[in-house]
């Protein structure tokens, strides 16, 4: 790790994450529990920069006020784009994607899809072509982060344009007006929004 605190568009190699948490009864009918994990090959860090050195350096200080620590780090999958562009890249989780195109993939690679974010190969560095889905991401603990992944799965880091692309990308995609194809439920939705507001 180059720095002493993560960046915003970092690259972490082997990220686990629970998946879901399960309950089922043992024989003798007790509760147990179940863990699940799932496994990133490639995750990407989105939180905003500002928040992250904010946070890190108001922690650093230890000021009285706590209003800029951050308690989670919002990140990304980033698959390895062949198995994405077959459907395969969550196979191992049970879930069928589907498989795209020639016409498709080549909009995914020139970052024409407005779903998928496309990062080329950088040898340098040993990072392979991934691509990330913009319908899957998660949150990890600031101080996990820290303390476990930050030491063992850094890889590298996007640079300053290609990651304040990725950012707008994101949150253009995040933030994009969705209504439901119900027709009844948006009147309800929309009924229910305008009565709400003052």
């Amino acid at each position: 790790m180059p720095l002493a605190r993560p960046w915003q568009g970092d690259i972490y190699k082997d990220v686990k994450l629970i998946q879901d948490i399960v309950q089922v009864e043992t024989p003798e009918g007790e509760p147990e529990w179940t863990v699940n994990e799932v496994t990133y090959d490639y995750s990407v860090l989105l939180t905003q920069e500002c928040d992250l050195e904010q946070d890190y350096n108001f922690r650093m200080d230890n000021k009285g006020d706590h209003d800029k620590y951050i308690p989670m780090i919002l990140m990304v999958p980033a698959y390895l784009a062949e198995d994405l562009r077959y459907g395969s890249h969550l196979i191992n989780y049970g879930q069928k994607m589907q498989r795209l195109n020639s016409n498709d993939w080549g909009k995914v690679k020139h970052n024409e899809n407005k779903r998928y974010h496309y990062l080329k190969r950088d040898m340098d560095k040993n990072i392979p072509e991934l691509v990330i889905d913009f319908k899957h991401f998660f949150t990890m603990s600031r101080d996990f982060i820290y303390n476990k992944i930050m030491q063992i799965s850094y890889e590298a880091s996007l640079t300053i344009l290609y990651r304040e692309e990725l950012s707008q990308r994101f949150s253009n995609f995040i933030s994009r007006i969705g209504i439901p194809d119900n027709i009844r439920e948006t009147e309800l939705l929309t009924g229910s929004l305008c009565d709400g507001i003052s």
